[in-house]
């Protein structure tokens, strides 16, 4: 079997897009991976990277909404050609990822979208879903920890009381204990 001109050209096309959605999810992925940058510059960096992966990259932004956060990819503009996968944790919706082209393009298979740009979209969002979903527990740990050890601290504090009240009430028992 041989492959005409169109047929190659296609299949060039069909793998440049992939190999853009592939950096997309990796540029996400090491961001999220980055212990030393805050939530803040993560989606920020996340919102910037989504437009990378799309088809027309120079047509594309992005936007995430979280409770009380809004993140917006670089030259933002509203648009009525959009594409949005929500964020859900534990069966709530917490926000969305929405990504838009800014003038209108060719239809495909959702809209203006392909159905790997949909995959892609539900991918980010689940993702950033989890990131979120760890980042909570971690501060529920840390709490956690820090509870612990407050309790200990006064539980120490409390037998430092004790002693001292031993030493200045009845120093022979003090002096009993000490040995």
């Amino acid at each position: 079997m041989t492959l005409n001109s169109t047929n190659m050209n296609n299949l060039v096309h069909s793998l440049e897009e992939r190999a853009k959605e592939l950096n997309c999810i990796y540029t996400i992925e090491d961001a999220i991976n980055n212990p030393d940058l805050s939530a803040d510059k993560i989606f920020d960096i996340v919102v910037n990277a989504i437009p990378k992966g799309w088809q027309f990259p120079e047509l594309t932004r992005a936007i995430i909404i979280l409770e009380n956060s809004v993140y917006k990819s670089n030259n933002f503009i509203e648009s009525e050609y959009n594409l949005i996968s929500d964020i859900i944790i534990n069966d709530e919706i917490v926000g969305n990822v929405c990504v838009n082209y800014t003038k209108e393009t060719p239809k495909f298979d959702e809209g203006p979208f392909l159905k790997e740009e949909r995959k892609l979209l539900n991918t980010i969002a689940d993702r950033l879903a989890h990131f979120i979903q760890h980042e909570d527990t971690k501060k529920i740990l840390k709490n956690l920890k820090d509870f612990k050890n407050k309790n200990d601290n006064d539980k120490k504090e409390n037998w430092r009381i004790i002693i001292e009240m031993l030493d200045k009430t009845d120093p022979v028992l003090y002096k009993t204990i000490l040995r």
